[in-house]
């Protein structure tokens, strides 16, 4: 089978949430999302997302989180 290409994290994730929805394993679920798309997912990434999914967390977002800004303010700096 031929890859297709799939760059988007949330893609993915909706995939790893669909596949647990399924009552598929992380193992299983790596596997499947590696077939079709290629590797686009380590099986420890997995595991996390569907450690998080268990507990009821079902958003796909990244989680905001403390570091550089992504815009520099002048009036700050003066």
């Amino acid at each position: 089978m031929e890859d297709v290409k799939i760059n988007n994290k949330r893609s993915i994730r909706h995939c790893i949430l669909f596949l647990f929805d399924q009552g598929m394993k992380a193992n299983g679920a790596v596997k499947k999302i590696t077939y079709t798309y290629g590797d686009v997912l380590k099986l420890n990434k997995c595991h996390r997302w569907f450690k998080e999914l268990k507990n009821g967390n079902r958003n796909l977002k990244d989680a905001a989180r403390k570091g550089r800004p992504t815009k520099l303010d002048d009036d700050i700096l003066n």
